[in-house]
């Protein structure tokens, strides 16, 4: 349902958005994943425009030259 909520609250972004289910001690996890390839600059253009969105937490998850 969380997973769900941001989604909702970042789609006018127009990010391209997957929700990836994980299983901890029992309990299921819902990761929102934001895809993005570009530069470091490019990078950074998409965490002010999450941030716009309502997203504060962002958690980089690799970063991969290109």
């Amino acid at each position: 349902e969380q997973a769900q909520t941001i989604l909702k609250q970042i789609a006018p972004g127009g990010f391209k958005t997957s929700v990836v289910t994980a299983t901890h001690e029992g309990k299921t996890w819902y990761r929102v994943y934001v895809h993005h390839q570009g530069t470091v600059d490019s990078a950074k253009t998409l965490k002010d425009k999450l941030k716009a969105n309502g997203i504060n937490s962002i958690l980089l998850r690799s970063r991969t030259p290109l």
